[in-house]
């Protein structure tokens, strides 16, 4: 889940999860191929379908990244 405060995190896509599960289930989410690339062209109420019902572990998202904010006490 992504989250700001205190320490903004992010998580992305597992593209390798992600053309995994087309392959497995091309007709589940509008998209095409673009060379290597998939680019997702459902549209928005889709696209949020498919994000929350893949939201666990091990699926949609990488692991998040955490980024912290550096006070101005902390900078020499």
């Amino acid at each position: 889940m992504p989250q700001i405060e205190p320490d903004l995190k992010l998580a992305f896509f597992d593209f390798d999860w992600l053309e995994k599960f087309i392959k497995k289930n091309p007709k589940a989410l509008a998209y095409h191929k673009e060379g290597d690339h998939i680019v997702l062209t459902a549209g928005t109420r889709d696209l949020q379908k498919f994000v929350l019902k893949h939201l666990g572990e091990d699926e949609l998202f990488e692991k998040p990244a955490e980024l912290i904010r550096k006070t101005s006490s902390a900078v020499p």
